[in-house]
């Protein structure tokens, strides 16, 4: 079986079980569903909702880790596209 599937369907899993069992309080979460309800995102699926929301923590590191560093010249931001992957 294709490595890339089995990665895949663990990371899905895991973002089940992540989803439904952290606690509401969580701020990551809740910017997850801000971000939901500012952009009308609505997924066909738990499964979808979950790895959309792995990708939405993924590229919320990268826009954190961008914008600590005082090298850089212009700030990143979550969009409309922040649960998307760049491939």
């Amino acid at each position: 079986m294709n490595k890339k599937i089995i990665a895949l369907c663990l990371l899905l899993s895991l973002g089940v079980i992540l989803h439904e069992e952290w606690p509401n309080d969580n701020p990551v979460k809740a910017e997850f569903e801000n971000f939901k309800s500012e952009y009308q995102k609505v997924y066909s699926t738990q499964a979808e909702e979950a790895y959309r929301y792995i990708i939405f923590m993924n590229n919320l590191v990268t826009i954190k880790e961008h914008n600590s560093n005082p090298d850089n010249t212009y700030t990143q931001g979550v969009n409309q596209f922040t649960d998307l992957t760049f491939k």
